[in-house]
């Protein structure tokens, strides 16, 4: 009887990591730190390899050419669930033609954290919040 009450607790406990994951699947506003204006709507998804990816769908105010042809970049890749986070895997930043560390959270106010660090621990980097894109 405890094997069972322990594994359905297990269980349970994996249920409720993937269902805080979850909510960072879907359509993102990309906001500019600087600027605070938005500049891409990003797609985050599960992949058939259960790994979690991040795609360009669109670029907001921009007519440059060379910005419309990031559209489709899949710029986030590899990343693991993590508790209620997605880690372990990378950001490429296309302006910088530098690849990072990622980490992907949802912080209180329901935003979309998105950090890129030169470490895999997130100690040297920079952080981004995203909002959830309206329908």
């Amino acid at each position: 009887m405890k094997k069972i009450v322990i594994t359905i607790f297990f269980c349970l406990a994996a249920l409720a990591a993937e269902a805080q994951v979850d909510k960072i699947l879907g359509f993102w506003t990309a906001i500019d730190p600087d600027t605070d204006k938005p500049y891409a709507t990003v797609h985050i998804y599960k992949g058939d390899n259960g790994k979690f990816y991040g795609k360009i769908t669109e670029i907001l105010d921009s007519t440059d050419p060379a910005d419309q042809k990031l559209v489709g970049t899949v710029f986030i890749k590899e990343m693991k669930a993590d508790g209620d986070k997605l880690t372990g895997g990378s950001i490429y930043d296309p302006e910088e033609d530098k690849t990072y560390h990622g980490k992907l959270s949802i912080d209180k106010k329901g935003k979309l954290e998105v950090r890129g660090s030169l470490d895999r621990w997130g100690l040297l980097g920079a952080t981004e919040y995203w909002v959830r894109k309206s329908k």
